[in-house]
């Protein structure tokens, strides 16, 4: 098993391989790719243009079986939400561990950080924690995702055209871990996922206008962000009236209230980062059918 440490790195023979293959994948950049880049704060040295395979709308869905991810003990998960606010290296080597230990990287980010993020936004609501507390808890899990990207991210899929997903916060949402978790996914899974914050009015429009993104995803924690989530999504619908584009929201507020989601005027919602894979994929199949 290749040993990742949280340096982000890992065994040479990778290393270069991977560098190698990115260097291909940047020189194939397209035009827009290059002046989305330059837009400030909207990607954070996120973007790898993907390998240009034929596109054929009948592979979009995956359905490969799907193995059962081993969970640790509910006391790793609380363990490690106290650890990242006192005691950040700590935090780290004890994910290193479970990876060490054989607990595959997808497990580690959805049965192991994923609900260490959660527990963090309990314990902010519940007063539990000062929201400096868990920003700086948050942000080493953050880090965590970054450190893991490499390993993560070696058994990708090839990009397809038409696989170009733009994912941003609700409107003053601060939570993004889980947005950044789906990108992770989404691109492993072979899609051209952005990821960053919500965009000024002028580049948002830009971005919507340029009909290269056929999936929109807004991320939300609390229904106090809802009012103006709803009307941003009526704009993107109405930028986006000359190439339609799906849109699919998540966050702890559509998780136990599923009925926002028409509310907002989002097409779908999802409970994790696989299950934001295969909704991002039927609704796209389905916009590829009947445009």
């Amino acid at each position: 098993m290749t040993s990742l440490g949280f340096s982000g790195e890992i065994e040479a023979a990778d290393a270069d391989e991977l560098i190698r293959k990115r260097r291909r994948q940047r020189k194939d950049g397209s035009l827009l790719a290059q002046r989305l880049a330059g837009i400030a704060g909207i990607v954070e040295s996120q973007v790898v243009p993907r390998l240009v395979n034929s596109y054929r709308a009948d592979t979009l869905i995956p359905d490969e079986p799907e193995a059962v991810l081993p969970e640790p003990e509910a006391r790793v998960v609380e363990r490690l939400a106290d650890l990242t606010v006192k005691d950040s290296s700590a935090a780290k080597a004890q994910v290193q561990a479970l990876y060490d230990d054989g607990l595959p990287i997808e497990a580690i980010y959805l049965n192991v950080l994923a609900p260490t993020a959660r527990l963090l936004g309990k314990y902010w609501e519940t007063d539990q924690m000062h929201f400096a507390d868990v920003t700086i808890g948050v942000g080493v899990l953050q880090q965590m995702l970054h450190d893991f990207e490499a390993a993560f991210q070696v058994d990708a899929k090839a990009w397809q055209p038409g696989l170009r997903a733009l994912l941003m916060p609700a409107p003053e949402e601060q939570h993004t871990f889980g947005l950044f978790m789906i990108g992770e996914f989404m691109r492993r899974a072979g899609w051209d996922a952005w990821t960053g914050p919500l965009p000024p009015a002028k580049e948002l429009e830009f971005l919507i206008k340029s009909g290269e993104f056929s999936v929109i995803g807004f991320s939300a924690s609390s229904d106090n962000r809802l009012s103006d989530l709803a009307d941003t999504i009526t704009l993107v619908r109405r930028l986006s009236k000359d190439h339609p584009i799906c849109i699919m929201v998540g966050g702890y507020v559509f998780a136990e209230r599923p009925v926002l989601v028409e509310k907002v005027g989002a097409d779908g919602t999802a409970s994790n980062a696989k299950d934001a894979i295969k909704l991002a994929h039927r609704m796209n199949t389905r916009r590829i059918k009947h445009p």
